[in-house]
């Protein structure tokens, strides 16, 4: 299992690469300053995607849970003491999607994030970039896309997948994951 977690991760890391180069080309092109994509910068941008990220590991715990499934057994992400490793494995499938889609095109269309600066110096979105992207993720996740020949809303396909992953798992079928159109 480490050996194939060791080429995923270094084929993921190297597309990762890749994807958020081409965000800051586009970003930049908007005039919006991206220094690349990392959780623990308190830019703008990385504050509206780790709160955009936020909504959707809620989404995903609660649907993971339902389809009676450990929420902590990673396969992707290392299983560590109190961290929901199999959530982040299964936000992987929806990231792009449902936060990065949204506010890539919240920015692109002219918002500009905005800070405010907390009493012990550290920074977090203004309330109206707060506003926007749970409007912005919420409205995604009521979007339609068709999925195994149906339409569904995006959050029902959450669940779906929840699902699927927990048939592969109970009998041993075929688990084939979301791809979105965009």
């Amino acid at each position: 299992m480490e050996d194939v977690r060791k080429q995923i991760t270094s084929a993921e890391a190297h597309a990762a690469k890749r994807y958020w180069k081409a965000v800051k080309m586009i970003l930049t092109e908007k005039g919006v300053a991206f220094p690349g994509r990392a959780w623990h910068l308190q830019d703008p941008v990385n504050s509206m995607l780790n709160y955009g990220y936020a909504i959707l590991r809620s989404r995903v715990t609660s649907a993971i849970i339902r389809a009676g499934l450990e929420t902590y057994a990673g396969f992707f992400h290392v299983d560590r003491s109190g961290r929901i490793s199999f959530v982040l494995d299964v936000m992987e499938i929806f990231r792009p999607s449902i936060v990065d889609r949204p506010i890539i095109s919240l920015i692109t269309r002219g918002h500009k994030p905005g800070t405010e600066e907390k009493e012990d110096g550290s920074m977090f979105l203004d309330n109206k970039s707060i506003k926007l992207v749970r409007e912005y993720i919420n409205e995604r996740l009521e979007a339609k896309e068709e999925f195994k020949g149906n339409d569904y809303h995006l959050r029902t396909i959450i669940q779906l997948q929840a699902r699927d992953i927990a048939t592969f798992f109970r009998e041993g079928k075929k688990f084939k994951g979301y791809i979105s159109r965009w």
